[in-house]
């Protein structure tokens, strides 16, 4: 749908007939349409399984991050914003790629939970139990994330399968794709 490259955002042109799509290009009024290529990058970014943002930030942060990266100080997400990003996630994910997401979020909260243990909150007579639940919820979110490298390759498998191009409804063998395309 959208991919970056050197730095600039390209939306393949049939994209740009779905309505959300649309009313942000038809928005900006200008012959190169900077705004309408910037709020595109944020989808990009908020949206896409592949973005650098969504490895790096939490959910919770990863909006207000790229927003402020990529859109005027102050900007406030508009209906259209937020219908578009909606949009992208309807057209993009797959039930392997909500499973993945799904997962992602357990161990995130994991993560923070171990992150914020305390030792100097608990009774002494509870330390052992709390120590040793930490330690195997650690050692459960480690085979977890083993777990994720596997799903991520087949979700990638997913979604480079539904960004091959075809001319009309011809679905393509195999051996037709590009290597890079092939299961």
């Amino acid at each position: 749908m959208f991919t970056i490259d050197k730095q600039k955002v390209i939306v393949l042109p049939e994209y740009l007939m779905i309505s959300e799509f649309k009313a942000i290009w038809d928005s900006d009024k200008t012959i190169d349409k900077p705004k309408a290529y910037n709020v595109f990058k944020a989808i990009y970014f908020i949206c896409d399984f592949k973005s650098v943002y969504k490895k790096k930030y939490p959910e919770s942060e990863l909006e207000k991050q790229v927003l402020k990266e990529y859109m005027p100080p102050g900007y406030k997400p508009t209906l259209m914003f937020k219908a578009a990003c909606k949009k992208y996630k309807e057209l993009r994910y797959t039930k392997t790629l909500r499973t993945f997401t799904a997962i992602d979020k357990v161990i995130n909260t994991a993560l923070s939970y171990i992150e914020s243990f305390n030792l100097d909150n608990i009774s002494d007579d509870n330390r052992t139990k709390a120590l040793g639940e930490v330690l195997k919820m650690s050692e459960t979110v480690t085979k977890s994330i083993a777990q994720m490298e596997s799903l991520r390759s087949k979700v990638e498998k997913e979604l480079a399968m539904k960004d091959v191009k075809t001319k009309g409804d011809v679905v393509r063998r195999n051996r037709e794709l590009p290597k890079s395309k092939r299961k």
